[in-house]
């Protein structure tokens, strides 16, 4: 196996060829990235929102059922004296 030899001016050349390819992949990439943590955080808010209201709902159905267990079970101690 040869090893490759830079001369200083081919070594410069590389470099700013590498440079001009990371700028360029980051300008080409930058607005996608910005527009998909913009539609993430959106989704996000939209799940807390969409989570609290079936914790409402939720409640709303089974709070019923547990003051009626509470009822029962005070009652059912009441009798039992």
């Amino acid at each position: 196996m040869t090893a490759v030899v830079w001369t200083e001016e081919e070594r410069e050349i590389r470099n700013a060829a590498l440079l001009a390819a990371e700028a360029e992949r980051k300008a080409a990439t930058y607005e996608a990235e910005v527009e998909y943590a913009e539609t993430v955080a959106k989704l996000r808010e939209r799940f807390d929102v969409d989570i609290a209201e079936a914790a409402r709902v939720r409640l709303s159905r089974v709070t019923p059922a547990h003051r009626a267990y509470n009822i029962a079970t005070v009652a059912a101690e009441r009798g039992g004296r």
